[in-house]
């Protein structure tokens, strides 16, 4: 009786929204029954009630699933299984389905294998009750203990290394480069300074041609790290050749040019020191030639460390 009742009840609430002319005479209201009886949004529900068949219409036995003639329905309510039986009571349709979401529905009708299935309200309950409350939304995930602070020192650290950085390309690198600069000029010119002094100190003994040997490999050397990379190869007519702008101080290309020839006559050409050979006479020449290597070498210095 409570199962009939509830039924008359929910027939009467989805009555207005099912539209009952359209299938009034299709079943008989007092046998609509559910299993359970108290049912909520998710459960799997067997709803029974007895057609009556149209004039006309014969009924048959289904029993029909998902992938066994029962056609695709909605998502909610879904339909799972639907039978159809002859009972004492006339031609019992079972319908199990889940309705998905609370409140009044209906299952829509169908027609099955020429059988017109109408549809059948139902009225599931809400899993949350009128004391109940909607769960709130999701919260955010807390912050660590200190989270804030640790994230603004982090970007301070980041704008003092972007800062520092900055400073480094700015004025460090050039003010490096200028002083690895100055430090190889130093080296090299001082390198050229000693092999000078050296020479100078055997200007008494040695050989005219092996002194102007080593005094032009010195100065060939120095220039070719600090004035002319191709310095080495040249002759002395080649140095004359070259472009005002060769030598960082372009009164010395000719005076290079003029030492190297001086020297290749010493050693090559057979040449030498006017009037008696005399051990002053050759030492005045050596000396001489190896200053005039010292002052070719400062002065191009000079303008190359100007130019840092």
């Amino acid at each position: 009786m409570k199962a009939r009742r509830l039924a008359l009840w929910v027939f009467s609430i989805a009555l207005p929204l099912a539209g009952m002319g359209a299938w009034a005479a299709t079943y008989d209201v007092e046998s609509l029954a559910f299993v359970p009886l108290r049912y909520y949004s998710g459960d799997e529900v067997i709803v029974r009630v007895v057609l009556v068949p149209e004039k006309g219409e014969r009924l048959s036995r289904l029993d029909l699933k998902p992938g066994s003639g029962l056609p695709a329905q909605g998502d909610d309510p879904e339909l799972r299984e639907l039978k159809l039986s002859k009972t004492p009571d006339g031609w019992l349709a079972e319908l199990r389905f889940v309705p998905w979401s609370p409140g009044i529905g209906s299952l829509p009708e169908a027609r099955l294998e020429g059988i017109r299935i109408p549809a059948l309200p139902y009225a599931a309950l809400s899993l949350l009750g009128p004391e109940d409350r909607d769960p709130s939304p999701p919260r955010p995930q807390r912050e660590l203990p200190g989270m804030a602070l640790m994230l603004y020192g982090l970007a301070a650290a980041l704008v003092i290394l972007s800062l520092f950085a900055l400073i480094v390309a700015v004025y460090l690198l050039p003010a490096a480069r200028a002083l690895i600069a100055r430090r190889k000029a130093a080296l090299a010119f001082k390198r050229f300074g000693k092999s000078i002094d050296f020479l100078v100190k055997e200007t008494g003994t040695a050989d005219i041609a092996v002194f102007f040997a080593a005094l032009v490999r010195a100065l060939r050397l120095y220039l070719a790290a600090r004035v002319l990379p191709a310095a080495p190869a040249l002759t002395a007519a080649e140095l004359v050749a070259l472009p005002d702008g060769a030598f960082p101080a372009p009164a010395t290309r000719d005076r290079t040019a003029a030492l190297i020839a001086l020297a290749d006559g010493y050693r090559f050409g057979g040449r030498t020191p006017g009037g008696a050979i005399t051990v002053a006479n050759a030492r005045a020449l050596l000396a001489s030639a190896a200053e005039e290597a010292r002052a070719i070498g400062a002065a191009n210095e000079e303008v190359l460390l100007a130019r840092l």
